[in-house]
């Protein structure tokens, strides 16, 4: 069939259309739906290396804030109600706070949020890939100490006392970071329980051969 100047701008039209509706659904998807939907799951740690006084321990990950245009602090302070709701013994936080720190403000009422987060145990984190970029290593880590949060970058640390502890480790990020699991795990106790924070799922396979 032959296509007519008159038909092929027709379908073009409808094509370039298509395609800013796609847009547009994506737009809205990615500003008001994704920021809003809050993944929350439950796990029970089970390990003949855990002393029985931790049983019932409580500890809380969150991760991937990604603050900046699709979420905001309104949103982020949310979230620290609800984290301070279910009264974490630990609090673990495994990167990419902020999605460009680069072209984010940091308001000063960051890490006075972060502070308000409760954790007899303490609370720790680890750098994401989006920390490190956009220059952002510093500044994040920044406001990340002034909210009362330990980093763990390739080093570790005894969560308790005495027999009554287990090992908390930390990996920098492996897409921007210098990860050194040997380094995060050197002079761990082999009867430790050991739990290990990373950012991306990537280093399961080499964790695994690890008592961890």
């Amino acid at each position: 069939m032959k296509i007519t100047r008159r038909r092929f701008l027709k379908n073009s039209l409808r094509s370039l259309v298509g395609l800013l509706g796609l847009s547009g659904l994506s737009y809205y998807y990615a500003r008001y739906v994704e920021p809003r939907m809050l993944a929350r799951r439950s796990f029970t740690l089970e390990n003949s290396k855990i002393p029985e006084s931790l049983n019932n321990l409580k500890i809380l990950q969150f991760s991937d804030t990604h603050l900046g245009y699709h979420y905001d602090l309104e949103q982020f302070k949310e979230l620290m109600d609800i984290i301070n709701g279910q009264q974490p013994d630990l609090i673990l936080f495994t990167g990419d706070l902020i999605d460009a720190p680069h072209l984010y403000d940091f308001p000063d009422e960051l890490p006075i949020l972060l502070s308000q987060l409760n954790a007899p145990l303490g609370k720790f984190w680890i750098y994401g890939n989006h920390d490190h970029g956009g220059y952002g290593t510093e500044k994040v880590r920044e406001v990340m100490e002034a909210g009362d949060f330990q980093l763990l970058q390739n080093s570790h640390m005894k969560i308790g006392n005495g027999e009554d502890s287990f090992t908390l480790a930390g990996l920098d990020d492996v897409m921007l970071g210098r990860p050194d699991l040997k380094a995060a795990l050197r002079n761990v106790e082999e009867s430790s329980f050991t739990l290990v924070m990373v950012h991306e799922p990537d280093v399961a396979d080499e964790i695994q051969h690890h008592s961890v």
